[in-house]
C-alpha cells in the first residue's frame, strides 16, 4: 500500500492491475484510489473472486484462448448470476490448471 499510494499522488495514475494472490488487495486498492479508480485483476483463475471483491475488469494471459468464456463470466457476474458464473471459472481454472 505504501507504493500504491505513491502512486495515488500522481494524478496521471487512473488505474491499476493487481496480480497479488490476496483478492483482499483488490479491495483495499479500489477503496483506496476512489470510486472512478480502475483495478484490474490479473490472475486468471481468480477472475470471479477478485471481480466480486471489486475489480474493475481483468488482464489475462488466457482470454485471447478462450474469450467467450470470459465473456460468458463477466455477463453472469454482472447479472448477480454467482453460483453460474463459480461453476464456469472452476472451467475456466480447471483448463488453467491442464
Amino acid at each position: 500500500m505504501t507504493m500504491f499510494n505513491r502512486m495515488l499522488a500522481n494524478e496521471r495514475v487512473a488505474g491499476i492491475k493487481s496480480s497479488y494472490e490476496s483478492v483482499i488487495d483488490i479491495m483495499n486498492f479500489k477503496q483506496a484510489g476512489g470510486e472512478d479508480f480502475i483495478v484490474f485483476n490479473g490472475p486468471d483463475e481468480q477472475y470471479l473472486a477478485e471481480r466480486v471483491m471489486g475489480a474493475d475488469g481483468g488482464i489475462g494471459g488466457t482470454y485471447a484462448a478462450m474469450p467467450e468464456l470470459y465473456l460468458k463470466l463477466d455477463e453472469l457476474i454482472r447479472a448477480g448470476k454467482l453460483e453460474a458464473a463459480l461453476r464456469l471459472q472452476r472451467i475456466v481454472t480447471a483448463f488453467i490448471s491442464a
